[in-house]
């Protein structure tokens, strides 16, 4: 891999996520922002930290995730920050803003077309 390969360090560190591997994917975060300040690792990293136990810089990274679901941006998976906030009214922005980036809208299916009508039934023979 090569070291300055930004999205290989952030692919990377969501693959150790994954497999719980939490303390080598936070410091792949780490180095991905450390490449590129603007890559979006927070909520993989605050995720990754809560996982640990390690408050340090918590309240900083979740103000700043905070800020980016309150302008509307479709900051982090919603299922993420339900564990990180207890405010309701956040949570639901947070999961309307994805949605409506994240999600298609498809038409609805056309109706089943009508059942034939049925057959002269016979009971028995008489």
């Amino acid at each position: 891999m090569r070291p300055d390969y930004v999205d290989a360090h952030g692919n990377l560190g969501h693959a150790l996520r994954r497999l719980h591997r939490y303390e080598a994917a936070v410091q792949c975060f780490d180095r991905a922002r450390q490449l590129d300040p603007t890559v979006d690792v927070s909520s993989m990293r605050l995720y990754c930290l809560q996982q640990l136990c390690d408050w340090r810089g918590r309240a900083q990274e979740l103000e700043t995730l905070t800020g980016r679901i309150a302008r509307g941006e479709p900051a982090c998976n919603p299922f993420l920050y339900f564990s990180m906030s207890g405010s309701a009214a956040l949570q639901l922005e947070l999961a309307a803003s994805w949605a409506e980036h994240h999600c298609t809208v498809r038409e609805a299916p056309a109706p089943p077309p009508p059942p034939p009508p049925p057959a002269n039934l016979r009971i028995g023979d008489m």
